[in-house]
């Protein structure tokens, strides 16, 4: 075939890489189709648009060379050669760059952090993680059966028999012992049910008004009553109200909500005792309303991160903690206001956040991240700040996707899971340097 021909079979040839799929773990897109959706997408980082568009252009030029280097000689043994081993090379390169190579350079961050391991070994508890369900509240010592105990220094407490009974789940724990616990009915339903050590279950009557949007109760610290989010009388939307109960005996009482703007309400902590509950407003701020409904703390909406109401914690009188619930490209963050001072700590981009804790000083603050990603081999890791300065005091690394809890224990210890080749292990620790 003349050059001249063989050019034009080159350039014709050359588009086949925009019809290159791209099987991705949950759809499969066409180069072509996917160049479009980048080209659209808002808020992209302009240089991983241009790595993108490069690429395909390089991968263009390569596919019209070979098929020119073909045209050239369509009857030798160039065809079968590009048909066996070029085009599946470049069909598999082109699969690298675009869900391998171009999305760890923008989506995940080099770890430049150093372990830093100097708080000794206080005991192991082999074949335990510790483990909260991803969110703030009770931390469990859970076994490789899935069997949950409470974690005391360097023993394990078994849970009552029902907290680890088929479909239930301990929510929470009072000072006392006692545990919240919720089970999903064989209609789909959600019921719930309190249980002292030793004790069988009681079921927790759910109250007719119960909002649809916070249909989960709040157990208060010392474990004597639940609070529930309720309708509050005719309206649109209807006005709301906190409903608290004891577990034993009828008293019961409705908290005003009126001093707080409308919106959606989420109780997030309830101190009986204090006679205080926190809630959540909208997701995003934060106040404590007494029982007579006056506000005593807050609103709060922190700055620097996007919390939900399972991502905020307050700590004392007037501290508190707050780290990103969801974040789609950007780097997850948390922020604090406590006694021993104020800041916002950044995680490298392509990890989450799925554990925080405090120490009962308010000094130490402990972060359990996990990669976001199955792709780029981002390793979880362990770090303790503190307070005054994020600076950071412990870092510990782990295998990919051990997601462990952390907390903090009475006594100057913390503890979190560890490996020792495969078998998971709780390790507590000394606290040695503040």
């Amino acid at each position: 075939m003349s050059r001249a021909r063989a050019a034009v079979v080159a350039v014709v040839a050359s588009f086949a890489v925009y019809a290159v799929p791209l099987v991705g773990p949950h759809a499969v897109w066409l180069l072509g189709e996917a160049l479009i959706k980048t080209i659209r997408r808002e808020g992209l980082d302009p240089a991983w648009l241009a790595t993108d568009l490069a690429a395909a252009a390089a991968l263009q030029l390569a596919a019209g060379l070979v098929a020119y280097w073909v045209a050239r000689r369509p009857r030798s043994a160039r065809p079968v050669f590009a048909l066996l081993v070029v085009v599946p090379t470049l069909v598999a390169l082109t699969e690298w760059l675009y869900l391998v190579a171009i999305p760890t350079r923008f989506l995940i961050e080099p770890e430049t952090a150093v372990e830093q391991m100097a708080w000794p070994i206080e005991c192991r508890i082999p074949d335990r993680v510790l483990f909260n369900g991803g969110v703030p509240g009770a931390v469990w010592a859970m076994d490789s059966g899935g069997e949950r105990a409470r974690l005391i220094g360097c023993t394990v407490e078994p849970l009552p028999p029902i907290a680890n009974a088929a479909a239930a789940t301990p929510v929470s724990r009072a000072t006392s012992g006692r545990l919240l616990l919720t089970r999903t009915a064989r209609d789909g339903t959600q019921e719930w049910s309190w249980a002292d050590p030793g004790q069988p279950a009681v079921a927790l009557a759910v109250p007719a008004a119960r909002s649809p949007a916070s249909p989960a109760p709040r157990l208060s610290r010392d474990g004597e009553r639940v609070v529930w989010v309720v309708s509050d009388g005719p309206g649109v939307p209807p006005p709301q109200a906190l409903l608290v109960r004891a577990l034993v005996g009828t008293d019961e009482r409705r908290v005003s909500l009126a001093a707080l703007p409308p919106g959606s309400i989420v109780p997030v902590e309830f101190d009986a005792r204090a006679g205080e509950v926190t809630v959540a407003l909208n997701e995003r701020t934060f106040a404590t309303l007494g029982l007579d409904g006056r506000v005593r703390w807050g609103p709060l909406r922190p700055r620097d991160v996007e919390p939900l109401s399972m991502t905020f914690r307050r700590v004392g009188g007037n501290g508190w903690i707050a780290w990103d619930g969801y974040r789609d490209d950007a780097p997850y963050r948390v922020a604090w206001g406590l006694p021993a001072g104020r800041g916002v700590y950044r995680v490298p981009k392509g990890r989450s956040i799925v554990g925080v804790d405090v120490d009962a000083a308010g000094t130490l603050i402990a972060l359990s991240v996990s990669g976001t990603l199955s792709i780029g081999g981002v390793r979880d890791a362990v770090v303790v700040l503190r307070a005054a300065d994020g600076g950071e005091v412990f870092r510990r690394f782990l295998p990919r996707y051990t997601r462990t809890a952390v907390t903090f224990l009475d006594g100057g210890r913390f503890a979190y899971t560890d490996w020792v080749g495969d078998r998971a292990e709780v390790r507590v620790l000394r606290i040695a340097t503040r």
